[in-house]
């Protein structure tokens, strides 16, 4: 009698610890604000791009009221997706004629490149409900 209390309090300590572990996936990840987004972005065009100090200053500005801007958006495309996508691809538009304003063509180029590279690159990592299913056997 007591092995079986025993095992069955073993059981469900190990169920209880388990599942609090599993509920806390993405609890340590926080929300960047616009001026630490800049300076990631214009950090990593930095070193890619090989910017001078003028150019860096430029790109941080340049991406800090972008990101700026697409935050206030969010919240007033917050009911309508369509009308945002619409104004994001705008707002994405408008950032490329200012980069190309700020960047030489060989950066720009590199720029496009480094993009088309990393495009795929997370493809089929993502979990959850938008997963690529393409890859399995159909149920027929």
């Amino acid at each position: 009698m007591t092995k079986k209390l025993i095992l069955g309090l073993v059981l469900l300590l190990t169920f209880a610890v388990g599942s609090s572990f599993a509920q806390n996936k993405n609890g340590d990840h926080k929300k960047l604000s616009p001026s630490e987004k800049a300076t990631k972005v214009a950090d990593k065009m930095k070193t890619n791009l090989n910017l001078t100090d003028s150019q860096y200053k430029s790109v941080y500005d340049i991406f800090y009221n972008h990101f700026t801007e697409m935050s206030s958006m969010k919240d007033q495309y917050d009911k309508s997706k369509d009308e945002f996508k619409t104004a994001r691809k705008e707002k994405r538009e408008q950032l490329k004629k200012q980069l190309s304003g700020v960047l030489t063509s060989d950066q720009i180029q590199k720029m496009e490149e480094n993009r088309k590279n990393h495009k795929g690159k997370n493809k089929g990592k993502h979990k959850g409900k938008n997963k690529d299913k393409s890859d399995r056997p159909s149920k027929e």
